[in-house]
């Protein structure tokens, strides 16, 4: 199991050190195939207290610390563009490179962010976080699954059921 951006990801595959990428873009390559997998939904999230008396509409969002992902990431594209659309100028973007300086960031009322209920699905039912009330102008992240396509083990429909079948699961869809 290893970690790391598109480049890395597409050189393992490549020289055959890794069979199968779970990526949130598709990989490009003469013998990758890449397959979707599944579409996160996301949410504007944050403490209770930043959102009080918010009305609906992406201007919710001006004045806001907004918590982001690292520089130059498809997640990170998706987000600037919906402030682009809207018009939005946050007070200041904070770029977080982890689910858990992202989850830590939420709790302690550091800013708002685009994730997944699904990620904080203690902390709501709770009443730690809160949704803002306004939907994000991406329908989510979309993951793919990239495996070589001449290795002799190409992917079959039965293993992308298993694993869209554990990704419903564990609640992420």
């Amino acid at each position: 199991f290893v970690t790391g951006t598109s480049q890395v990801v597409q050189r393992h595959l490549d020289e055959a050190t890794v069979d199968i990428a779970i990526s949130v873009g598709e990989v490009a390559g003469g013998q990758i195939q890449t397959r979707r997998l599944f579409c996160l939904p996301l949410k504007w999230i944050g403490a209770p207290s930043l959102l009080a008396g918010h009305v609906r509409g992406l201007s919710a969002l001006n004045d806001q610390t907004i918590l982001q992902y690292p520089r130059g990431t498809i997640p990170e594209k998706e987000v600037m563009q919906q402030l682009e659309d809207g018009l939005i100028q946050p007070r200041r973007i904070v770029r977080l490179d982890s689910a858990y300086s992202f989850h830590r960031a939420v709790l302690d009322g550091e800013g708002i962010a685009l994730l997944s209920p699904a990620a904080f699905r203690e902390e709501l039912a709770d009443g730690r976080v809160a949704v803002l009330p306004i939907p994000p102008a991406t329908e989510g992240i979309t993951f793919f699954a990239a495996y070589r396509s001449d290795i002799g083990r190409a992917m079959s429909d039965d293993v992308l059921r298993l694993m869209r079948g554990f990704i419903e699961e564990a609640g992420l869809t």
